[in-house]
């Protein structure tokens, strides 16, 4: 039985909502997840809470108590090695982009073994300009490697994000990142999992995350090179929150929210927009319309997310998009 982490509806049998959306409020389960996922604000709060549920067993209460103490120990000295990497924008952040066979289908098979390094140049692009607007002490601040093809697909989350579940999943997608990279470590580089899906067997991917509690992202994208640039823009979103920044849309409407998701809050009238937010994920036409970017070339770093990245620091004035 699935429970919405938004609203904490339990999902009955006879709910006529599809299966990955809460038939009380309407969130996406998948996408209501990113809140939890914000691993290190939720995990004392739960911890406390789970220890102070009664336990049937004094000595299953003591596992119980050692093992979730060793999870907020783990989650918090990840949080702390990964905040002081990730408030460093002094030199070039490595980007390692791992493609990952997301199907058995050879579309995807061979669009993976036609990827070079290349085909991110307008990722790159883009944080070199968003860079240049916010004063940062670099030209270029990410230094991307492409990795080899994998077949192995990183962990899913939890169909039930309940708070221990999520810190026990995004733990195990590290574990799983130790297993793929001896020399993984908490900070210092963000290791990007781009699963790609042939779009003819797959018209919609799932939900793409980004930790930055070891600074993970995955990507779900479509292996097609008509949509490259679209698949650039959701690279660009996780690779965001892997350094800090969070979402700024409404989950339950897709809508970005208003001033943090909007590239330009301040502009009269208010819409249509000029430029896409990068979290806000979609540029505001109309108060109850938001439309996806076609290309970064669309798409700016807002003030907020600058903030959460710790870009603000760099900075001397409010940047202008686009300039």
């Amino acid at each position: 039985m699935t429970t919405c982490p938004k609203c904490g509806h339990a999902r009955q049998p006879g709910d006529l909502a599809p299966t990955g959306e809460c038939p009380r409020c309407g969130a996406i389960y998948a996408k209501a997840l990113r809140s939890e996922i914000a691993a290190a604000k939720v995990a004392p709060a739960a911890v406390v809470g789970a220890l102070a549920e009664p336990a049937p067993r004094h000595g299953w209460r003591n596992v119980r108590i050692a093992a979730l103490l060793m999870l907020l120990v783990m989650v918090a000295s990840t949080t702390l090695l990964t905040r002081m990497r990730v408030a460093d924008w002094s030199r070039p952040l490595p980007v390692l982009l791992f493609p990952v066979q997301g199907d058995d289908s050879p579309v995807t098979a061979r669009h993976l073994q036609s990827l070079t390094l290349e085909n991110f140049q307008e990722l790159e692009t883009f944080f070199i300009r968003e860079a240049k607007r916010y004063q940062l002490p670099m030209e270029n601040p990410l230094r991307l490697q492409l990795e080899k093809p994998l077949l192995e697909q990183p962990p899913e989350p939890p169909r039930e994000p309940t708070p221990l579940k999520v810190i026990a999943w995004s733990l195990g997608l590290r574990f799983w990142v130790t297993r793929l990279d001896p020399e993984f470590r908490p900070g210092g580089r963000v290791r990007l999992f781009l699963v790609f899906h042939d779009p003819g067997l797959k018209p919609t991917v799932p939900h793409s995350l980004g930790l930055e509690k070891g600074m993970i992202g995955v990507a779900h994208l479509f292996a097609d090179p008509g949509m490259a640039r679209e698949n650039l823009v959701v690279t660009a979103h996780e690779l965001m929150h892997t350094v800090g920044a969070s979402d700024q849309y409404d989950p339950v409407t897709n809508l970005p929210r208003y001033p943090e998701g909007y590239a330009e809050p301040e502009r009269k009238p208010l819409h249509p927009q000029v430029w896409t937010e990068l979290m806000g994920g979609r540029l505001p036409i109309a108060p109850d319309r938001a439309d996806p970017p076609a290309s970064l070339a669309q798409v700016v770093i807002g003030t907020a997310a600058a903030q959460e990245s710790g870009w603000l620091a760099r900075r001397a004035a409010n940047p202008t998009p686009g300039k």
